[in-house]
């Protein structure tokens, strides 16, 4: 009798069917795997991806799997101001853009560079100065 109310019992200590290493009672079960498991398939939040992911993956997906995920052109730095670039379709905005990318690099650089020299000659120019004081 007691080995038939173990098998009900909802306070018995079970594994997760799921095998994710968890014990939880028997009564917690449906919450551990809906909540908690990490073996369990979760939705991915992007709308277009339909994938299913294990808990455990789900962050490492959003972060750096999935092609729905929206990120930066490397070139934002230098003013390209694509936005909403999805991570699938990155590679063919690199590729559409190279040229206006290296043209808004390239005025960066030089702007960067007209920045340099100007505080340059305004040393030397201090430095003259004070030699000829």
């Amino acid at each position: 009798a007691m080995h038939a109310h173990l098998e009900i019992c909802p306070n018995a200590l079970i594994v997760c069917p799921q095998q994710c290493g968890e014990s939880m009672p028997r009564k917690n079960q449906s919450d551990h795997l809906s909540r908690f498991c990490t073996e369990t398939l979760i939705d991915c939040s992007n709308d277009e991806c339909k994938m299913q992911i294990k808990r455990k993956d789900y962050l490492r997906h959003m972060s750096s799997e999935c092609t729905e995920r929206i990120v930066e052109c490397p070139f934002a730095a230098f003013g390209c101001d694509a936005q909403k670039i999805k991570a699938g379709q990155l590679q063919q905005h690199i590729d559409d853009c190279q040229m206006q990318h290296l043209s808004k690099k390239l005025d960066f650089v030089t702007a960067q560079q007209n920045k340099t020299n100007l505080k340059l000659e305004a040393e030397n120019k201090e430095l003259k100065q004070k030699l000829s004081d």
